[in-house]
């Protein structure tokens, strides 16, 4: 580190910051030197993000995530929703963040608090979006935003406090500039960026103010005027010296009009590139065909929705019938078994209706002929007609015995369907429907969560919206056009200015060697002009020497960590984009795995930690993303080695953190990232992100998410 003087996060305090619903008790990160990690870790989309943007937004004003801001279909607002919603009129709340900073001796030295109060004002429910929240609200909200900076007076060492927007982000930019944003507080989802050679004004900026270079050429700068204005006061000609200073203050300042220019429309047309970018990527997925396609699949699955639907109350219905068609038949088993065993002692005794009815058999004792035409004699044929004549005295009327026949008959059905094999048929049967049902119910539920995914990137507008973008691209285009025409044209101005600069200047050291007489001021002169030149020497040594630092140090972050390091001989940083690149042992030309480049990421912002002006905290989000169980395990170890007492906080999901790989044919067994953290005693306070349920409004759900220490694992 270039200082030791550092600056560490004592403790954050939120209250009703997006998923954090009322105040948290404040998170204290670890200052321990020799256990600097603090880990804050939970499931994927619990908060571990948000919370990393409520420190970025305290300090800076706005989210890291710019963007999010900007989309004012789909932002969720800074405000936590349930705080908003459950107003009443007249009401009002706030949501707030603090930030204590402490030096290496745990004074403390900073405090910022930003703060958005809003108020109920109406009953207005139409929504619309609001510039403070930044989300698209009732109108009945009325919000305003305040900012406190708290800071450690150098000459009295008391705490003093600045209320006023001006003042406050002029303190806040000095100490912590905004491009130091893209150092402390950083995505390593998004490391891959420091590959592309677009982040070159980004990294060459951050080398200059993260090592206080600036200060070096205010120095030049002033020691300049200083220097004009004592040759001006001692030339003989001083009109035409005056001239010629003024000539080439002009020129001097056209150069740096006409180059702030060019820098200004290059940032610019960065900006439009990227803007472009994802123009185009929308425009790609949303062509014509695109666009059929997704309503086809829309529909597709919609129809199976519906069909699953269907499905899922047909096969209730089949369950249903099944249970209760047969309910009754087992609940009368034994009813109807005794029931048919008297029908069976009836019909021996002959007390059971037979086929005919009693009217049939009795015109067969009063004809005397049998249905076959056969006469019945009395005498021969009596032994038969005393069985006709008892079944004819017992038999019922024609009605009964058809419902005495029909009750017979079910009653053997009956006993029929109920026995072992009918049962395993119908439990067979019962199972089938379970199993068809439980499919359909994960099929429409895939189904829902398919359409959601597609209809949450479909918009019904989206012919308007590709109108839109179209447009919009079409602007950005001539803009950018313009832009490049523009800087051509300006460099062209300066291909001229810059020549007749460099001549007038010489003019100007001729004319003050050969008018001024004095020998004292001469070698004053002489010594100004031997500085200034020494300072511009020093500031172009010093930043490529602050260059080849942070090369040699993210090289040896990147040859300890990375995926197979030893196909590496070292990494270079690009001279004039700045983009790192690993370099491959005998220079074989293959494209980084995506684990490498995320290393490679990870130890270039470490590597910067080397040439900082103080040692600042440092936090990462997702550090241990896309990287393999071997990777984790040799980053957390060896990056808080060699950063040494700097303040780390990783942002991480539970699997990441605390998932570890058991021993098989494979290969050998893996701790956990926590567990290697125990072991080599970096781990000083960890937390985990806890999701809790808040009560509805008006059938609409809110969640919380709260900040658990974690304690004695």
């Amino acid at each position: 580190m270039i200082n030791d003087e550092a600056l560490k996060i004592r403790s954050i305090t939120v209250k009703n910051f997006r998923t954090f619903y009322k105040e948290k008790k404040p998170i204290e990160l670890s200052i321990d030197p020799k256990k600097p990690v603090t880990v804050i870790h939970g499931k994927n989309g619990k908060g571990k993000t948000s919370l990393l943007n409520a420190i970025h937004w305290c300090i800076y004003g706005i989210e890291k995530d710019d963007e999010k801001q900007n989309k004012k279909s789909t932002s969720e607002g800074l405000v936590h929703s349930y705080a908003i919603d459950s107003l009443v009129l007249g009401q009002e709340d706030d949501m707030f963040v603090r930030v204590e900073m402490v030096d290496q001796n745990d004074n403390l030295i900073f405090e910022i608090t930003r703060t958005i109060n809003f108020k109920k004002i109406s009953d207005d429910s139409i929504e619309s979006w609001n510039d403070v929240i930044n989300a698209k609200i009732a109108n009945s909200i009325d919000a305003s935003v305040s900012t406190q900076f708290r800071f450690r007076d150098d000459d009295s060492g008391e705490l003093k406090a600045v209320t006023e927007d001006v003042e406050v982000q002029e303190r806040l930019e000095i100490q912590f500039p905004r491009i130091l944003s893209s150092y402390l507080l950083f995505d390593a989802e998004l490391l891959r960026e420091f590959e592309a050679s677009h982040e070159d004004r980004l990294i060459r900026k951050g080398i200059e103010t993260i090592t206080g270079l600036p200060l070096l050429e205010a120095s030049i700068k002033n020691l300049s005027k200083e220097n004009r204005k004592i040759s001006s006061s001692n030339i003989s000609k001083k009109s035409e010296f005056k001239s010629l200073l003024d000539t080439i203050e002009q020129k001097t300042s056209s150069v740096e009009k006409y180059t702030d220019q060019i820098k200004k429309l290059g940032e610019e047309n960065i900006i439009h590139t990227s803007e472009l970018k994802k123009i185009s990527q929308y425009l790609f997925e949303h062509d014509d065909d695109a666009i059929k396609k997704q309503e086809e699949e829309l529909i597709r699955l919609r129809s199976d929705k519906k069909r699953f639907t269907d499905g899922i109350i047909n096969a209730k219905h089949r369950m249903k019938g099944l249970l209760f068609e047969n309910l009754t038949n087992y609940e009368l088993n034994e009813s109807c078994r005794i029931t048919a065993e008297k029908f069976t002692n009836w019909q021996n005794a002959g007390l059971m209706p037979s086929h005919f009815s009693k009217e049939s058999l009795q015109s067969l004792l009063d004809n005397h002929m049998c249905v076959c035409e056969r006469p019945l004699k009395e005498e021969e044929d009596k032994r038969y007609r005393d069985y006709i004549f008892t079944k004819a005295t017992n038999a019922p009327d024609t009605a009964a015995g058809k419902e005495l026949g029909k009750i017979s008959n079910r009653i053997e059905e009956i006993l029929g369907e109920v026995n072992s094999e009918s049962s395993l048929i119908l439990s067979k049967q019962y199972d089938e429907l379970k199993t068809n049902l439980a499919e359909y119910r994960i099929k429409k539920k895939t189904t829902e969560t398919q359409i959601t995914e597609k209809e949450k990137y479909f918009d019904p507008n989206l012919h308007d919206n590709v109108t839109a973008k179209l447009q919009e691209k079409s602007r950005i285009d001539k803009t950018h056009h313009r832009n490049s025409e523009d800087i051509g044209r300006f460099r062209l101005i300066l291909d001229k200015l810059e020549p007749n600069l460099i001549k007038y200047k010489k003019d100007a050291e001729v004319m003050k060697k050969s008018q001024i007489k004095n020998e004292v001021i001469k070698d004053q002169v002489a010594l100004a002009d031997y500085a200034e030149r020494i300072l511009e020497q020093s500031k172009e040594e010093l930043f490529k020497e602050f260059k080849s630092q942070v090369t040699r140090e993210s090289e040896k972050y990147f040859l300890k960590i990375a995926p197979q390091a030893d196909e590496f001989s070292g990494v270079e940083i690009d001279d004039t984009s700045f983009a790192i690149t690993a370099v491959r042992s005998k220079n074989k030309e293959k494209t980084i795995s995506q684990g490498q480049s995320h290393a490679l990421g990870l130890s270039y912002i470490s590597g910067f930690r080397s040439v900082m002006k103080h040692n600042y905290f440092m936090m990462i989000d997702s550090p241990f993303h896309n990287i393999s169980q071997h990777t984790r395990l040799r980053a957390c170890k060896f990056i808080p080695e060699s950063l040494g007492s700097t303040q780390i906080t990783f942002f991480t999901t539970d699997t990441e953190y605390r998932g570890s790989i058991d021993a098989d044919s494979y290969g050998d067994q893996l701790n956990s990232v926590r567990t290697e953290m125990k072991k080599n005693g970096s781990l000083g306070i960890e937390y985990n992100l806890v999701d809790m349920s808040l009560p509805e409004i008006n059938g609409e759900k809110y969640r919380d998410t709260n900040v658990v220490e974690v304690i004695g694992e």
